[in-house]
């Protein structure tokens, strides 16, 4: 990657600064580059210090194709700017190749010091490459890198906010099911949960399903529906059961659940309630957040029955 080799101090350890400077520097090299992103992303899992070859980062890089797919990856400006891309998906994903790298650069140069939360995670990962060791780094990074860049999130327009909500709970809940939380799928858990591994090759096959994610960057009027989760085709309706009956339905668990093991307590602060609400929640006061969750949103039935009526009437 052409970056400075490591500063050593007198005692002969690398320093922790420069590692961390290193790794961003490295980062900065491929940011305007989706293609090279990838291949500074899969770099993590091939170059192990033991020769280790690993397939844990196929999810990862699925998931960077479809962004890469939707175009928010690309450059701001400039000639490969043909569309810019979104400053805060290029932003988020930097964060977590960035805390990915500094954990590779500390566990190749045995480095010591203060570690952030989420090079912590990845680092333990390194150690022990399990499918939830993977998730709770992958998360950890994600959901400090959702923290770290609300202005970014509120600069997009309110259907990208509604999509970096449903991306969010989508892979929290997914480490919840690898986790073997009972609340998640009860006692289906046990019969599915292994397609949840990350090298499973679940999340290469459902991001290549626009009724999940869709794949225009603004969002088209197709996609925004299917974010709506108008049934429009029968494989909407299997998305729209998956993400209402098995994941909405539980967001309260689901937040508390994982805002303990990530150890980050602001992620209790996205989802009052029932109530997904990145990046907005962060602005509001408590009363604020409370008195949105508990507006008097009118249900499935009554929505029909007004239907009905302005058939009638009309």
């Amino acid at each position: 990657m052409g970056s400075p080799g490591p500063s050593v101090t007198v005692d002969g350890r690398v320093n922790a600064v420069d590692v961390a400077e290193r790794a961003r520097a490295e980062y900065e090299q491929v940011e305007n580059d989706p293609e090279a992103r990838l291949r500074f992303a899969r770099r993590f899992y091939l170059e192990d210090k033991e020769g280790k070859r690993h397939n844990f980062g196929d999810s990862e890089r699925a998931f960077m194709q479809w962004e890469a797919r939707r175009g928010v990856l690309n450059p701001l400006t400039g000639p490969l700017a043909d569309p810019p891309g979104s400053p805060w998906w290029r932003a988020v994903n930097g964060h977590l190749l960035i805390d990915a790298q500094e954990a590779f650069l500390r566990n190749q140069e045995h480095v010591e010091g203060d570690i952030p939360p989420g090079v912590a995670a990845w680092m333990r990962f390194v150690d022990e490459p399990t499918a939830a060791n993977w998730y709770r780094a992958h998360n950890t990074s994600i959901v400090r890198g959702y923290l770290a860049h609300a202005a970014l999130a509120r600069e997009e327009n309110g259907w990208e906010q509604k999509l970096m909500n449903i991306v969010l709970y989508r892979v929290l809940f997914t480490q919840a099911v690898v986790d073997r939380q009972p609340w998640a799928l009860g006692i289906l858990i046990h019969v599915v949960g292994g397609i949840f591994d990350p090298r499973a090759g679940l999340v290469s096959r459902v991001v290549h399903n626009r009724s999940l994610y869709p794949q225009s960057y603004p969002l088209d009027e197709q996609d925004k529906q299917r974010l709506e989760r108008r049934i429009n085709h029968f494989d909407d309706l299997l998305g729209a059961a998956v993400d209402i009956v098995f994941i909405r339905s539980r967001l309260d668990r689901l937040f508390t659940y994982m805002a303990e093991d990530l150890n980050v307590p602001e992620l209790r602060d996205l989802c009052p309630g029932l109530l997904p609400s990145y990046p907005w929640c962060l602005s509001l006061g408590h009363n604020e957040m409370v008195a949105i969750a508990l507006s008097d949103h009118p249900g499935l039935p009554a929505r029909m029955l007004g239907r009905l009526v302005d058939l009638v009437v009309s």
